[in-house]
C-alpha cells in the first residue's frame, strides 16, 4: 500500500475514533469511553484525558492516575489534564499530591477561579491551614461575589486560634455576601466568636437578633436569644422572646425535632458547683408525669454531665408547685406563679445551698 495513502487511513482512524469519544463523553456514556482504556497508549493527549475522566467517574481511581501519568510522560499534559489529577487526588484523600496538581494547572492557566477554589480546599483538607487562607485570600480579592471563598477566608482564623482576626474579618465581610443564606450562616458564625470567643456579650446580641429578623422563623435564633438576653438580664426580651416561640408553634412551623421531644432548652448555667439545664414545656399534659410541668431544670456535674437532680415547675387549677426528686426536697407549694426569672432564681438558691 502507498504509504501517504496509509498515513492518511491511519490519520483517518484516528480522528474518527477521538470523534466517537467525544460523542460518547457527550453522552455522559463513561462506560462506553472506558471501554477504549487498551488503547490510551495509542491515543492523542484530549483523549487519554476522557478516558482517564470516565475511570473517574466510575471510581477507577488508580486507572486514572495511570492514565494521566502516561500522558504527561508522552508530552500531552495541560492545565485541564492537571485540574483532573488534582481532582482525583482528593477523591483518594491525597491532599498534598492534588494541591501540586492544582498548582500546576493554574501555572498553565493563572488566575482560573475553579483552580484556585480547588486548590485552596486542598490545602485545607490537607490542615494547612496557613496556605489555604492565602488562596481564598486571593480569590476573594480577584472574585469578591464568590462567597464561599469570603467565608473561608473568615472561618479559618478561628481555627488557627485566632479569634479577634475572624471577628475582625467577618465584622468587615458580613454585609458583602452576595447569597443571602450565606450571610445568615456568617452572621451565626460571627456571633458564636463574639459570644463564646472573645466575650462580647453585648455586640453577639446584638448580631442574633440580626439574624432573627433576616429568619423570624428558625428556632434556634430564638433560643439563642432567650440564652444571650438572660445573661445580660433583660428579662422582658427573654419573655418576648418566648412569645415568639408560642407563635411559631401555633402557625405549625415548628420541626419534628422539637414537636417530638415536646420541649425547648431554654437555658443552660453554670451554677457555683453545677450547670442548671432548663427546659420550656411546649404542650403541656396535666395527666402526663413529665409534660405536666411549664418548666424542668437539670442540675448536672459540669465536667461529665452526671445528673444530681430535677426539678419541675407545675401550675395546675390556680395551683402552683414546685417538685422535686431528689430527697430532703418536698414539693413546694406557692402562692403565686412563678416567671421564667422566678424560677430561675429559686433554682440559682437551691444549687447554691446543695
Amino acid at each position: 500500500m502507498n504509504r501517504t495513502l496509509l498515513l492518511v487511513l491511519v490519520t483517518f482512524g484516528t480522528f474518527g475514533h477521538a470523534q466517537q469519544i467525544e460523542r460518547l463523553w457527550s453522552a455522559k456514556d463513561y462506560e462506553g469511553v472506558y471501554a477504549n482504556v487498551d488503547r490510551v497508549d495509542r491515543m492523542r493527549g484530549s483523549d487519554m484525558l476522557r478516558v482517564a475522566q470516565a475511570a473517574f467517574k466510575l471510581n477507577h481511581d488508580s486507572e486514572a492516575v495511570y492514565i494521566l501519568e502516561l500522558a504527561e510522560r508522552k508530552g500531552y499534559a495541560g492545565d485541564q489534564h492537571y485540574f483532573v489529577k488534582g481532582e482525583v487526588h482528593f477523591s483518594l484523600q491525597e491532599f498534598d499530591k492534588a494541591a501540586e496538581a492544582y498548582h500546576e494547572a493554574l501555572h498553565l492557566n493563572h488566575n482560573r477561579l475553579p483552580y484556585l477554589m480547588a486548590l485552596g480546599d486542598a490545602y485545607y483538607r490537607g490542615n494547612r491551614l496557613d496556605s489555604a487562607l492565602a488562596v481564598y485570600q486571593r480569590v476573594h480579592q480577584m472574585f469578591p461575589e464568590k462567597d464561599v471563598a469570603t467565608f473561608a477566608m473568615c472561618k479559618i482564623p478561628a481555627e488557627q486560634g485566632f479569634l479577634a482576626k475572624s471577628a475582625q474579618c467577618w465584622r468587615d465581610n458580613v454585609t458583602a455576601f452576595v447569597d443571602r443564606q450565606y450571610e445568615v450562616r456568617a452572621r451565626e458564625e460571627y456571633s458564636n466568636i463574639l459570644w463564646h470567643g472573645i466575650k462580647d456579650t453585648a455586640e453577639a446580641a446584638v448580631q442574633i437578633n440580626r439574624l432573627i429578623r433576616m429568619e423570624p422563623d428558625v428556632v434556634k435564633f430564638r433560643l439563642s436569644a432567650i440564652q444571650i438576653h438572660a445573661e445580660l438580664d433583660e428579662w422582658e426580651v427573654v419573655d418576648a422572646q418566648r412569645a415568639e416561640l408560642t407563635r411559631i408553634e401555633e402557625e405549625g412551623k415548628l420541626t419534628n425535632f422539637y414537636l417530638g421531644k415536646n420541649a425547648y432548652p431554654i437555658l443552660d448555667m453554670v451554677g457555683g458547683y453545677y450547670r442548671l439545664q432548663f427546659f420550656e414545656t411546649i404542650e403541656v399534659r396535666p395527666e402526663h408525669a413529665v409534660f405536666k410541668a411549664k418548666w424542668s431544670c437539670f442540675l448536672a456535674t459540669p465536667q461529665h454531665g452526671v445528673l444530681a437532680g430535677t426539678w419541675k415547675y407545675v401550675e395546675n387549677d390556680d395551683e402552683y408547685w414546685i417538685y422535686s426528686t431528689e430527697e430532703g426536697y418536698p414539693p413546694v407549694q406557692l402562692e403565686a406563679p412563678l416567671t421564667l426569672r422566678d424560677f430561675v432564681s429559686y433554682m440559682r438558691s437551691i444549687e447554691s445551698k446543695m
